[in-house]
């Protein structure tokens, strides 16, 4: 479905499916419980220091990733038992609520073997909250769906980890459920360079061109990742090149973006002296203004790191974006947050923050306001008689965050 295909004018900036709420329980200790509700577009999550926003970002990644993969393990550090998830999306409309929840078991209860390498049963069911009707369930290793049918799954395994293909609910959920988890993409607090200032030099890993990786052969840096998907689109994506380029400019970080590419003489075997593999041909060097990207400055490489985000998302993705007023002047952080709310449409992000720009950015209702009691993390948006309490606070010219940070919503 197009928008040009949606019947109803109001949902055509809404996405097909959104996650609309979220709660872990053993997770990340296993006495820990947490929980939010989402919005459909933007969600706002605001609180102390230790409220407990980072370990709700950090949970609806790492969820999503151990409801498709082949186990928790490969996500969360089992020491104790393993957690459970569960998930609401909902449908463009409203007119249903899909609930996915996900638990893992330990098969085997004896105390002789390190808990990190027993086996694992996994238990998972999907329905309609309207109706309860179930879409599938999982037990036992074997799934059964709606139909009746049944399919044997490989244990600590969901139907969301098999590929697209292998997915065969009728109506097609599963398929959906795994698309929107798939495409969840988290962008961490702090800023991108952790060190100092390097000149940044990219280079294939291989001749046929599997990806790209820092010349020192190192796991790369969030600088690095940010050159390598650069270099790639040029090479690959114009028009996401392209569109990136367009954006920096109007945010005035550069007029021109270049990348540069370094044609190597082989040595005489073709071989590198370090590792003894292929030796590249050629290496790439990616410039702001003719300043190398390793060498820009903090807030232009943050700012840069959540453009190049915005621009890969594709519609129905989501974004969880921690803190991004971290490192940028307030002039250039009016204008990223505008265009941030421009990639809002067909897409939900979720962001942290502490600042009072973004806050005041927000409208009430996106606000969510977290909390953690002993090991309980809470998150929930404004009740009706606080929503209505702040409409009339900023009628009186008063602003969002001096509302909340005032303690307007504890009243």
């Amino acid at each position: 479905m197009t928008e040009g295909d949606i019947e109803n004018p109001d949902l055509a900036n809404e996405p097909q499916i959104y996650l609309k709420a979220a709660s872990f329980d053993g997770w990340p200790t296993p006495r820990a419980k947490a929980n939010t509700t989402l919005s459909a577009q933007r969600t706002i999550l605001v609180g102390r220091n230790g409220a407990g926003k980072s370990l709700l970002i950090d949970g609806l990644y790492s969820a999503a990733r151990a409801c498709i993969g082949p186990s928790p393990r490969t996500v969360f550090n089992i020491y104790e038992a393993p957690p459970s998830f569960s998930f609401e999306f909902s449908l463009q409309g409203g007119n249903e609520t899909l609930v996915l929840s996900t638990q893992w078991q330990i098969l085997d209860q004896s105390n002789d073997t390190d808990i990190t390498t027993k086996p694992l049963n996994r238990t998972e069911r999907c329905w309609i909250a309207e109706t309860n009707e179930t879409l599938w369930s999982l037990e036992k290793e074997v799934a059964t769906l709606a139909n009746g049918s049944k399919i044997p799954v490989p244990p600590s395994l969901g139907l969301l980890s098999f590929g697209g293909r292998a997915i065969t609910d009728e109506r097609g959920y599963a398929r959906k459920l795994r698309a929107f988890l798939r495409g969840i993409r988290r962008i961490d607090a702090g800023l991108p360079r952790l060190g100092r200032k390097e000149f940044e030099i990219i280079r294939p890993t291989s001749a046929a061109r599997v990806g790209l990786s820092e010349v020192s052969g190192k796991r790369p840096s969030r600088v690095g990742r940010l050159a390598r998907h650069l270099v790639d689109a040029f090479e690959r994506k114009a028009d996401v090149f392209g569109e990136f380029a367009a954006l920096a400019n109007q945010l005035g970080l550069a007029k021109t973006i270049d990348v540069e590419t370094v044609t190597l003489k082989p040595s005489a075997d073709g071989t590198s002296a370090e590792s003894g593999m292929p030796e590249p041909d050629r290496f790439f060097l990616v410039s702001f203004d003719g300043v190398n990207i390793g060498q820009l400055s903090d807030g232009t490489l943050r700012v840069a790191e959540i453009l190049w985000t915005l621009v890969s998302l594709r519609p129905n993705e989501m974004l969880l974006l921690e803190e991004p007023e971290t490192g940028i002047h307030p002039g250039l952080l009016k204008k990223l947050l505008s265009v941030i709310e421009s990639y809002t449409m067909g897409r939900q992000i979720v962001i942290s923050t502490h600042s009072i720009q973004v806050v005041n950015w927000a409208n009430a209702d996106e606000i969510r306001l977290v909390a953690r009691e002993d090991a309980v993390v809470t998150s929930h948006g404004l009740r009706t008689e606080q929503l209505e309490r702040v409409s009339r606070y900023l009628q009186d010219e008063g602003t969002l965050a001096d509302f909340l940070y005032s303690g307007g919503a504890d009243e």
